[in-house]
């Protein structure tokens, strides 16, 4: 039974801000839109992070309040999946945090305005035709929608109004706009994207080179989110 609700804290994601050692098992996330590695359960946030309650017991009652909301929305499942990107609102502190990754890639929280929880970002991967030939265009997130035109590409990005439910703004994954690194050596950075690259023997891998202030190196494609054009459009960093 444990396994059903549970994993061994040996074997959680690196993206876990969770001691490996101690109690065996920790909570597992709902199934949901979120991958496992880029999201963990609603009780960490708010037991381990947070610290709002040291026992599952009080973390429930929170809940049950219904002060708690993911994108706008209430949540009272204790293991509903917060994963990259969510904003997570509670009413009882009047405080509202973003899901963003340190520099160390692991799952945290900073500290928002107000006026930023509404706008969530969602990085397309995939595009389908449906019925009577309409564009449904897929996210990362688990969010999609339709679309009149073609104009989005595998790798943009959708800011999304969580307030209005449809899309605000699109972001193109192109050269001179602002990206966050979600992977690798420069996890947590936002950088700009300089221009890319055909890699490997039939010049098929696509690489960004990326700076920041004078540095400059190379990411995988897969490795970022565009957040913006001349800079982010939401908080990222503290």
């Amino acid at each position: 039974m444990a396994k059903l609700y549970h994993i061994s804290r040996l074997n959680a994601p690196k993206t876990w801000p969770v001691a490996r050692k101690g109690i065996k098992w920790i909570a597992r996330p709902l199934p949901g839109p979120h991958t496992f590695y880029y999201a963990m359960p609603l009780s960490i946030y708010l037991r381990d992070i947070l610290g709002l309650a040291s026992i599952t017991k009080h973390i429930k009652k929170i809940l049950n309040e219904g002060s708690v909301k993911i994108n706008g929305k209430v949540r009272k499942e204790l293991n509903f999946p917060v994963g990259l990107f969510d904003v997570l609102s509670i009413a009882q502190i009047n405080k509202h945090y973003r899901v963003v990754l340190t520099q160390n890639g692991l799952l945290n929280l900073i500290e928002i305005p107000a006026s930023d929880t509404k706008l969530v970002p969602a990085k397309i991967i995939s595009k389908v035709t449906v019925k009577n030939g309409k564009l449904q265009i897929n996210c990362n997130n688990g969010w999609n929608f339709r679309a009149d035109k073609d104009n989005y590409a595998v790798g943009d990005v959708i800011l999304f109004d969580a307030e209005k439910n449809k899309p605000a703004k699109h972001i193109k994954l192109t050269e001179g706009n602002t990206v966050y690194i979600i992977g690798g050596k420069h996890v947590g950075s936002i950088a700009k994207l300089e221009k890319f690259k055909e890699t490997g023997e039939l010049k098929k891998k696509r690489v960004a080179i990326l700076k920041h202030d004078s540095d400059l190196w190379e990411s995988p494609v897969e490795q970022l989110v565009v957040v913006g054009e001349k800079e982010a459009e939401i908080k990222l960093t503290k």
